[in-house]
């Protein structure tokens, strides 16, 4: 049987058509971190999580990463002026393959990369492929 591995992967979240400020990614102390406006109406996130090799499914962990260890998510949350939740895109990590993260396991050069659209709230469909490597 392989070795179980583990080590950091660097992830990178595209939101096109983002809802306007205060909107980030949220932290699970509830802290928004706000992203990188980028031409066309996208912001990005930039993020790294541990990832551990399971039996089953890659275990990601990290302060942005919530949910069970089966059904982790990211959260792109809008608050009000008062800090209060308005809004949120669930942005699901469960289809991140372990071969994936071995591309870009511990690598600065390398990073998973998805998109979803800010005009929808809840699980939102990923954009595009899903999660792809890229560099």
């Amino acid at each position: 049987m392989k070795p179980l591995t583990e080590g950091t992967v660097r992830l990178r979240v595209i939101c096109e058509n983002p809802p306007a400020s205060p909107f980030g990614l949220q932290d699970k102390d509830g802290t928004i971190i706000e992203g990188e406006n980028l031409e066309g109406d996208r912001v990005a996130f930039s993020l790294e999580l541990k990832a551990k090799q399971t039996e089953d499914i890659p275990y990601l962990t990290g302060s942005v990463a919530h949910g069970s260890p089966k059904e982790r998510f990211l959260y792109l949350t809008k608050k009000d002026n008062f800090g209060r939740i308005l809004s949120r895109i669930k942005v699901p990590l469960k289809s991140i393959q372990w071969n994936q993260i071995e591309q870009v396991l511990d690598s600065a050069g390398l990073h998973l990369s998805v998109a979803v659209d800010g005009r929808r709230t809840g699980t939102v469909p990923l954009l595009g492929e899903g999660w792809t490597v890229e560099q």
